[in-house]
């Protein structure tokens, strides 16, 4: 019996040791394949700049930006997707004090700042309403002490204009422009700007 079991005992040891060469190749197989597997999408990485914004967390830690001006908060968050080249945005627009804001989308500029291009307007939902509550007329007025949300899908066009163009920009930067109407004792324009780097999924 104890033979049968140092038998056992050696042969184990010597399957550990021959097979040892092929985990280390199957190892560094999977490592090799996850590193040429491209990223599916990720989030947007806020990158606050010096002009009082600040850093918030949602679905994770300081994944939102907030900027504010006039008595007017923009909070934005995203995620992006290869496959359509898909960067959305979730933004909270507060009106704390003006007499009303009002937001035009179509002339919002998301501009890659790797590439130069300009992402365009795919499309725009109310976030308070049941989904899909898209807004056609891609402009909102916020009036004094309303908050409210929208969902906002940008995308690259391909050359002809008529399709997504699939591209993984993981690493990249963009610069989200938006430009408001503060109605006040006086109407003043204002732009609200945010900078974000494409990351891999961070939760």
């Amino acid at each position: 019996m104890r033979v049968k079991c140092c038998a056992r005992s050696f042969k184990q040891k010597l399957w550990d040791e021959k097979s040892k060469p092929a985990r280390l190749i199957a190892l560094l197989a999977c490592c090799l394949l996850l590193a040429a597997c491209p990223s599916s999408g990720g989030d947007l990485l806020p990158l606050p700049q010096s002009g009082g914004d600040e850093l918030e967390s949602a679905s994770f830690k300081n994944d939102t930006l907030s900027v504010t001006h006039n008595q007017i908060t923009i909070k934005a968050r995203g995620n992006w997707s290869v496959s359509d080249s898909d960067t959305w945005l979730t933004l909270e627009i507060k009106n704390a004090g003006a007499k009303a804001v009002t937001i035009s989308f179509d002339n919002c500029e998301l501009i890659n700042q790797s590439s130069r291009e300009k992402l365009s307007l795919r499309s725009l939902a109310d976030k308070e309403k049941a989904a899909p509550a898209f807004i056609n007329e891609r402009t909102v007025a916020i009036e004094s002490g309303q908050t409210k949300s929208y969902y906002a899908s940008f995308f690259i066009k391909s050359a002809d204009g008529r399709a997504s163009v699939s591209r993984n920009v993981e690493g990249q930067t963009v610069t989200l422009s938006i430009p408001a109407l503060v109605q006040g004792e006086t109407s003043a324009p204002v732009d609200f700007l945010f900078s974000f780097k494409y990351v891999e999924y961070q939760h």
